[in-house]
């Protein structure tokens, strides 16, 4: 749920699919093209925050969640937030 209300605040991201908490955020542009480069930066912030999140697909523009089965809602919630400020760093 969380992915999909940062999906409705930026427009990179283009779909939010998976299973529970095992998900994939697609990147892409306005053309609907894979954004590889724009998850890098957004990955590269997170990483610098803590977090590590893969990321996969054809494009390699999605980001792929594959948290422990020990994840607290307090983790779930913190990841969101920083994916949010690192979206609003990044301007897209």
């Amino acid at each position: 749920a969380g992915l999909k209300h940062l999906q409705k605040k930026y427009p990179i991201i283009g779909d939010v699919r998976g299973i529970g908490l095992m998900c994939g955020a697609e990147f892409v542009h306005a053309d609907k093209s894979p954004a590889a480069k724009e998850l890098d930066e957004v990955l590269e912030i997170l990483k610098d925050a803590g977090f590590i999140i893969g990321k996969g697909g054809v494009g390699r523009n999605v980001m792929a969640f594959q948290p422990p089965l020990v994840i607290t809602e307090k983790n779930v919630d913190d990841v969101l937030n920083a994916l949010d400020l690192a979206l609003e760093k990044c301007k897209f």
